[in-house]
């Protein structure tokens, strides 16, 4: 409900004036104000343990925001593997410390600066991305390894995978050393 009323000036001498009376109340129903969601524009693997994001600001004109979070979920997580703070001058980012060869999915939330009028404390969230892989990673050092001599030219070497390939691994070097350490040959294995 609300009401109205007008105010006159008083005098030069300060005489007079002052509130009249108030109209009539009449209610009022606001609009539910709600915080729009920002824009996932573009999001792409930027190397092979991070991916950026690019998006829009919510649309509004009453918004004013405090800042973003980004986040990135492997498949099945409801928490973020990563996340990242943003200044809300910035509509990109890029998440960094993420795993090689992994699908990740990834969202941007919006926050209000505190204590907004508008809106509170609020919060809203993009839609998340579709499924993005990181790009392939160095896989670690075979392990296992066993060499035997099988005559005076030829050598027997065995391994075991990487325990983390880190993509798909598609050859091995075996590089040759002398007793003094100086490299002497490499040999690619498919």
């Amino acid at each position: 409900y609300l009401a109205v009323r007008a105010y006159t000036q008083p005098n030069s001498n300060g005489l007079g004036g002052g509130f009249g009376r108030l109209s009539p109340k009449m209610s009022v129903t606001l609009k539910e104000t709600v915080l729009p969601p920002p824009e996932l524009t573009s999001v792409i693997a930027s190397g092979s343990q991070s991916i950026k994001l690019t998006w829009t600001a919510p649309k509004g004109t009453d918004i004013i925001l405090g800042h973003y979070k980004a986040e990135c979920y492997r498949p099945g997580q409801t928490n973020a593997e990563r996340t990242r703070l943003v200044n809300s001058q910035f509509l990109s980012v890029e998440i960094a410390y993420l795993l090689p060869n992994t699908l990740y999915e990834c969202a941007v939330i919006a926050y209000l600066r505190e204590n907004s009028k508008a809106l509170g404390d609020a919060w809203t969230p993009s839609r998340r991305s579709s499924w993005i892989r990181t790009w392939p990673g160095n896989p670690s050092e075979p392990t296992h390894i066993t060499a035997t001599a099988v005559n005076s030219t030829t050598v027997q070497i065995d391994w075991k995978a990487p325990l983390a390939s880190n993509g798909e691994i598609t050859k091995y070097q075996i590089i040759v050393y002398d007793s003094k350490g100086v490299q002497q040959n490499i040999y690619t294995e498919t």
